[in-house]
């Protein structure tokens, strides 16, 4: 009996713990007001699931060193990030990330080859919030930054001129590229899911710790009935 009881809790804490689910999301490109050339559609990424959200470079080869997007925009706190969208793809509040990193191992679709490369803390999200991002690159001298909301060569977009998701890495992944004027390199990244970051990650779910503590309470019972039994 004890074991059979210690079995169900197993599986019912297995239940518990595969809950705790990478952020998903897709992808959404429209015309901006009054700019309705393809370039220059702004980019809003809607959460399917919630999780933490990472930015990196795109898989261009299966062996060797992938490009750490660390060297090509300043991935350092306050200097990329996300936006606020009040509706309808607008320009809200500029949301300021970490520059927390980690290495991600990146896959392809038969999961039979992988790379690894730097991934960039973006922010942990909610199932349904919308989003937009934005970064700084590298150019010498004066830095130029690149928001994928708001009309292009324009306010913060001013040194913007083309915002595109037009091609796939090797992995599958959506690679997006931000082109900027003036002798400023374009930057390309990819956006990958994690678990909710924030101080949580590797932990059970709230649903989960209420799970071991029945298991631990299952367990107590277990051991006093089989004491009594002895002692009788």
């Amino acid at each position: 009996m004890k074991n059979k009881v210690l079995a169900i809790v197993a599986m019912v804490m297995m239940v518990g713990l595969s809950a705790q689910a990478a952020l998903q999301y897709q992808i959404t490109k429209n015309p901006d007001t009054g700019q309705f050339w393809e370039p220059a559609s702004r980019l809003t990424i809607t959460i399917n699931e919630g999780g933490s959200l990472w930015i990196s470079s795109y898989v261009n080869a299966w062996y060797g060193d992938l490009t750490d997007l660390g060297t090509i925009a300043d991935m350092t706190e306050g200097n990329y990030g996300w936006i606020t969208t009040p509706g309808g793809g607008a320009m809200g509040t500029i949301m300021p990330s970490t520059g927390e990193s980690k290495e991600v191992t990146l896959w392809n679709k038969e999961h039979t080859k992988s790379n690894t490369t730097t991934a960039y803390f973006v922010g942990d999200f909610e199932a349904g919030d919308e989003i937009g991002l934005w970064l700084t690159n590298m150019r010498t001298g004066t830095p130029q930054e690149g928001y994928s909301l708001g009309p292009v060569k324009e306010g913060l977009n001013e040194e913007l001129i083309s915002r595109q998701i037009n091609t796939k890495d090797l992995a599958g992944n959506t690679r997006f590229n931000f082109g900027f004027a003036n002798g400023g390199s374009s930057v390309e990244f990819i956006l990958s899911g994690g678990d909710y970051h924030g101080g949580a990650v590797g932990q059970p779910l709230p649903g989960a710790f209420a799970t071991l503590l029945l298991a631990g309470g299952v367990g107590t019972a277990l051991t006093r009935k089989n004491r009594k039994r002895e002692e009788e």
